[in-house]
């Protein structure tokens, strides 16, 4: 197995203020189809559901964003890839 880190391709990113908050994209919010959004973090993410969904559902959901993850990945070499690591600043 490879040392090398992957590089996931996002849909799309949250920023957040100085004073940490964040806006959430519209796209979300039609998705979920709430005013209220629940989260559950985890040490590296965060899931962000309507609250209302059955947790069935949820993870029948999850699997179906592991799958799209795997999709996601970006290649050694990929232009999207050289994008991102130039732009960290260690």
């Amino acid at each position: 197995m490879s040392d090398e880190k992957v590089v996931i391709n996002p849909v799309g990113t949250i920023s957040l203020s100085k004073q940490g908050k964040a806006h959430i994209p519209t796209a979300i919010k039609r998705e979920l189809g709430k005013d209220i959004i629940a989260y559950v973090p985890d040490a590296k993410t965060v899931l962000l559901f309507n609250p209302e969904e059955s947790a069935d559902n949820i993870i029948k959901s999850l699997d179906v964003i592991r799958q799209d993850l795997e999709l996601r990945k970006v290649p050694s070499g990929h232009a999207y890839r050289k994008i991102v690591e130039g732009s960290k600043k260690e």
